[in-house]
C-alpha cells in the first residue's frame, strides 16, 4: 500500500509531462517502452515474468499504462527540496536523473532494506543513498521505501514514473 509522500512544496515542482510538450511525452514514452522494458526483458527476465506474466517488451508496451498521480513527471528539486520516505505502491519505479550531478550539492535517493521493521517512521534509520550520473536510470519495486534527499544548493531534475502495466486483452 502506497504511504502519503509529504515534501517541501516552496522546494520541490513536479511537472507533469501531459502539461510539457509533445515532444517530452513522446520521449517519455520511448524511454519506457523501448529502452526500459527491453533491458527488463533482456537482463532481468524472471523479474518481469513475475511482475507480468512475460517478458516480451513489445508485448508489455502494449498493455494499458498506469501510472501514478501525476506521473510521469519532472521533478525540479531547488535549496531544501526533498521527498519525503514513502512507498510508491506500483509495481516498478523509474527515476533518471536530468541535471548534471555538478549542478547541484546534496539530493539523491535514499532506500531502506524491505524488510527493515525498524525506523519505520524515521528517515535516520539505516539506508543506502544512491547519486548517479546524468541520464542513468534507476529501477525498482514499488514496495521499497525510498525518499528524495535534501538538495543543499543548485536545482535538480529528476524525471519520476511509478506504474503498472495492465493486460487489454487475453495475451
Amino acid at each position: 500500500e502506497a504511504s502519503e509522500a509529504q515534501e517541501s512544496p516552496e522546494a520541490l515542482e513536479r511537472l507533469n509531462l501531459d502539461a510539457l510538450s509533445s515532444e517530452a511525452q513522446v520521449l517519455s514514452h520511448e524511454l519506457l517502452a523501448q529502452r526500459l522494458l527491453v533491458a527488463l526483458c533482456t537482463e532481468l527476465p524472471e523479474v518481469a515474468k513475475a511482475l507480468f506474466g512475460h517478458c516480451d517488451a513489445v508485448t508489455l508496451a502494449a498493455r494499458s499504462w498506469s501510472f501514478s498521480g501525476d506521473e510521469p513527471s519532472i521533478n525540479r528539486y531547488t535549496t531544501s527540496g526533498c521527498f519525503a520516505a514513502h512507498k510508491d505502491g506500483y509495481s516498478l519505479t523509474v527515476n533518471v536523473l536530468l541535471s548534471d550531478p555538478d549542478t547541484f550539492t546534496g539530493g539523491g535517493t535514499a532506500f531502506w532494506p524491505q524488510l527493515e521493521t525498524t525506523n519505520e517512521g524515521s528517515e535516520n534509520g539505516r539506508h543506502l543513498l544512491l547519486k548517479p550520473s546524468r541520464g542513468m536510470g534507476v529501477l525498482f519495486n514499488g514496495n521499497v521505501r525510498h525518499a528524495g534527499m535534501p538538495v543543499q544548493s543548485g536545482i535538480r531534475y529528476l524525471y519520476v514514473a511509478s506504474f503498472d502495466l495492465e493486460s487489454l486483452h487475453e495475451e
